[in-house]
């Protein structure tokens, strides 16, 4: 008999929640579970967009979201 595995994808409420409601905001990519990380001195968060499904990038010090990877960016 074949070995079974289960995969069990941890989300936050929050995630949950706008994607149920299809929001039209930016939360926490990976189930709201991404963690921010650093390029080039500036921090970023990958980040997902329920209502449009479109993922970007966002600057914690602007407040920015781009579509590009930080480190595509010319």
């Amino acid at each position: 008999m074949a070995e079974r595995f289960s995969r069990r994808v941890k989300t936050t409420a929050e995630y949950d929640r706008a994607v149920e409601e299809k929001a039209d905001r930016w939360v926490s990519a990976c189930g709201g579970v991404e963690e921010p990380f650093v390029h080039q001195t500036r921090t970023y968060l990958y980040v997902f967009n329920p209502a449009s499904g479109e993922h970007g990038y966002l600057d914690m010090g602007t407040d920015i979201v781009h579509n590009t990877a930080p480190w595509e960016m010319s």
